[in-house]
């Protein structure tokens, strides 16, 4: 029973953690695998991403959502 319990809880009452990352998580991921590009990798995106940075576009999904229904799923 108690496991019948849990599993009701665990359904119907979710952790706000199993919501998505948001602009700070997406940042952080961002930064982290920055951190972790070869100098040769890091040289790479900086033809396609200007001046930006991983950061600073790593949020872009979620900013064109609201007016991009197409891009819900990604």
């Amino acid at each position: 029973m108690k496991k019948i319990i849990a599993c009701f809880l665990l359904l119907f009452f979710p952790s706000t953690q199993s919501f998505a990352w948001g602009f700070k998580g997406h940042r952080i991921v961002a930064d982290i695998a920055h951190n972790h590009l070869s100098e040769a990798a890091k040289q790479g995106i900086v033809a396609p991403l200007g001046n930006d940075d991983l950061a600073a576009i790593s949020t872009w999904a979620d900013e064109i959502r609201a007016q991009r229904a197409e891009s819900h799923g990604w």
